[in-house]
């Protein structure tokens, strides 16, 4: 079973869907950090240049077209990762199958020798390649082996967003300590200025604290589901409706940022190879 499962997940086009997936989880994380930088110049050029409206404007339709463009990559990026899973595993196939299949193949070809590397890397090679995507190959039927993979996934996605968690409270202690030194002697006015100018770059906090709970709440909810099948004998149900939890996580606009990916590899590769416990 295994063996099918293996070489099903090497094939050319799923490669492909995994390669095109990557990126685009990278270009989202490249846009949200290029967004808080265009609200944080805004908000410095604001008080540097006292009642520029067109330029606070101008930061602002570009952060809308940036918020956009990230949605658009987290979404594509999604439906590969999601329809990889989807051929490797035997579910329902989707209606968005063909064109997205295209649009991988399109952006390989683009990114031809990257894509080769990548082609041909497994996950402890640097840089982290795509080859053997999944590596639990312990399970008695097809099902358990998809179960273990679904494990593995969970136990990746669970180290990737920690460690993405601890940078963003840093830097968001540190950010917080930084404006508290800057406005502890200013007026009342001239705070209410500043929370109002830098109003998205709060959204954007907040946005991102929401999205931290929304994922706390999904992994514990994956987790008491694998606690749950772990003990019964795995049906098909059991695995759409763990795989139903695993694509809402990879639909948030809450990407790690790729250096994080890139650091852990090795070491999260070890862990999987353990049982879930």
């Amino acid at each position: 079973m295994w063996e099918e499962i293996n070489k099903k997940q090497n094939e050319e086009e799923m490669i492909q869907l995994l390669y095109y997936s990557r990126n685009l989880y990278n270009r989202s994380t490249q846009i949200f950090i290029f967004k808080i930088i265009v609200l944080i110049i805004n908000i410095v050029l604001l008080f540097e240049l006292e009642n520029n409206i067109f330029l606070s404007v101008l930061f602002h339709v570009l952060f809308i077209l940036l918020e956009c463009v990230e949605q658009i990559c987290v979404k594509n990026a999604s439906r590969a990762r999601n329809l990889f899973d989807t051929i490797l595993f035997d579910f329902e196939s989707v209606k968005y199958e063909s064109k997205l299949k295209e649009k991988a193949y399109i952006f390989c070809r683009k990114h031809k020798e990257d894509y080769k590397i990548q082609k041909e890397n497994v996950g402890t090679d640097d840089p982290p390649g795509l080859k053997n995507w999944y590596t639990q190959n312990n399970g008695k039927t097809k099902n358990e082996i998809i179960f273990k993979c679904q494990i593995e996934n969970t136990k990746w996605d669970k180290k990737i967003t920690n460690t993405d968690l601890v940078i963003f409270i840093v830097t968001l202690i540190l950010v917080i300590f930084i404006v508290g030194y800057k406005y502890y002697n200013k007026t009342l006015s001239e705070l209410i200025l500043a929370l109002l100018v830098g109003f998205e770059l709060i959204y954007e906090i907040i946005k991102r604290v929401s999205l931290y709970i929304k994922y706390n709440k999904n992994l514990s909810n994956r987790e008491l589901l694998i606690d749950e099948f772990s003990n019964s004998r795995i049906s098909k149900k059991h695995l759409k409706s763990l795989q139903a939890l695993i694509e809402e996580r990879r639909e948030m606009d809450l990407v790690p940022l790729n250096f994080i990916h890139r650091k852990v590899s090795n070491y999260m590769h070890e862990i999987i190879k353990n049982r879930y416990k």
